[in-house]
């Protein structure tokens, strides 16, 4: 009987320490990305066949998943532009600079195009950031 006593008082000792009195909040983010786009200027031209050098930054609190970039043309028709990762921008995981240089095709129609830069974190917040340049032949 002193065996089992003693194998009730440990059950109930090890249940005991093992219990948490620990109310942790879990926080939800629910933050976007913040996207800064520093070229081109808004507005800006280019001619059919040249060149869009698109510089910026993405930045996030707690850490980014995924950036991609496309072109939006005068119909509304939208082309994801990057063949590059996450990994390629990310300086760290909450930090990212992109520099891409987009060859606008020389049959290209004239007009207003926009630049999209979209940022997804990895709660799945999303944000995109967009500049409009006058393409012209």
């Amino acid at each position: 009987m002193k065996k089992l006593n003693w194998a009730f008082l440990f059950l109930f000792s090890f249940a005991f320490i093992a219990c948490d009195d620990d109310d942790d909040e879990v926080t939800l983010d629910t933050t976007d990305p913040v996207i800064t786009i520093t070229s081109p200027t808004d507005g800006a031209t280019v001619a059919a066949g040249g060149e869009i050098n698109l510089e910026g930054t993405v930045t996030d609190n707690e850490g980014l998943e995924e950036i991609t970039i496309s072109m939006t043309d005068p119909s509304g028709a939208t082309t994801e532009l990057s063949d590059k990762t996450i990994r390629d921008f990310l300086n760290d995981d909450r930090n990212a600079d992109f520099d891409v240089d987009i060859t606008v095709d020389a049959n290209a129609a004239p007009g207003n195009w926009t630049v999209n830069v979209t940022a997804m974190d990895d709660a799945g917040n999303e944000a995109t950031e967009s500049v409009t340049v006058t393409l012209t032949e």
